[in-house]
């Protein structure tokens, strides 16, 4: 693909992602209401049906990667608990429950406090988000002969602009700083395979 067309499928592919993420949250919801009121079954239900939202979102981004790469590969099979975000040293059990922990009431109960349940929803999204973007990466690098990245900012922060060139093309072999950068990046990794960095002139054959 040409630069133009790699950023354009890039842009289509975090689209479907996030509107994955967002036919997950009902169910996520739901859980919440359910188990508003006993602590630890709440930890437990969420931290269950996060790890069965993660399963999905990866389906879905192995499918379309599949569709954009030409050197995917469809041998090697990846683990969900590989594909996470580490790089912090917590878990997705660690991440859940902190959230669980700030908003439990005095009284053992999210319904003691009227926004609790909407605020850890959110916090829900939040992490889905963030996990959905390190697994996109995280699978396109696994499965796809990807030499060089280029990033492009959604109305990204201040923290993002001062760590790229918009449009700019970074090798791996350089080992750059990759989104997400924070919890709630909105930044877009655009991934080159060897393919268009030749078709780009990058690479001469």
């Amino acid at each position: 693909m040409t630069k133009q067309e790699r950023k354009e499928d890039t842009h289509k592919r975090y689209k479907t992602v996030f509107k994955a993420v967002d036919e997950c949250l009902p169910d996520i919801s739901k859980t919440i209401i359910e188990n508003s009121d006993n602590k630890k079954q709440l930890k437990e239900k969420l931290i269950s049906i996060m790890y069965e939202s993660l399963s999905k979102l990866s389906s879905i981004i192995i499918k379309e990667a599949k569709k954009s790469y030409k050197s995917f590969n469809s041998d090697n099979t990846l683990k969900i608990e590989d594909l996470l975000y580490k790089k912090d040293g917590k878990t997705l059990e660690d991440r859940v429950n902190t959230r669980v922990d700030k908003l439990w009431g005095v009284n053992n109960s999210l319904k003691e406090f009227s926004l609790a349940s909407i605020t850890l929803l959110s916090g829900m999204e939040l992490i889905l988000s963030t996990e959905a973007c390190h697994m996109m990466k995280t699978i396109i690098d696994s499965k796809c002969n990807i030499l060089a990245v280029s990033f492009e900012g959604n109305d990204c922060c201040d923290n993002c602009n001062d760590l790229y060139e918009p449009d700019e093309i970074y090798w791996l072999a350089d080992n750059p700083e990759r989104p997400p950068f924070h919890p709630d990046c909105l930044c877009e990794e655009i991934e080159y395979e060897y393919e268009d960095l030749v078709e780009m002139g990058f690479i001469k054959e």
